[in-house]
């Protein structure tokens, strides 16, 4: 996935920079959990914020496009209030 490939050398279990470890993440739960976490990093892809340019491994704008609709199609699907 194209979050490995790019995300996991600053975010993953050997570096978590900014305290994120996105290995460990995983997908929303039934209580909402993660998700706030999930739309914060898809809002730093649409704006170009990560990966940064001196990134290790850049994506390319398909693989960047991929992701943010992955991450965007997230959703908490835990019971209602």
């Amino acid at each position: 996935m194209d979050l490995e490939k790019a995300c996991f050398s600053c975010h993953g279990d050997s570096k978590q920079k900014g305290g994120l470890n996105l290995q460990q993440l995983g997908a929303p739960d039934d209580q909402g959990n993660r998700l706030k976490v999930w739309r914060h990093l898809n809002a730093v892809l649409i704006n170009g914020d990560m990966p940064p340019s001196d990134a290790p491994v850049a994506l390319t704008e398909a693989e960047r496009e991929r992701l943010i609709t992955w991450i965007g199609g997230l959703r908490y699907h835990g019971p209602a209030d």
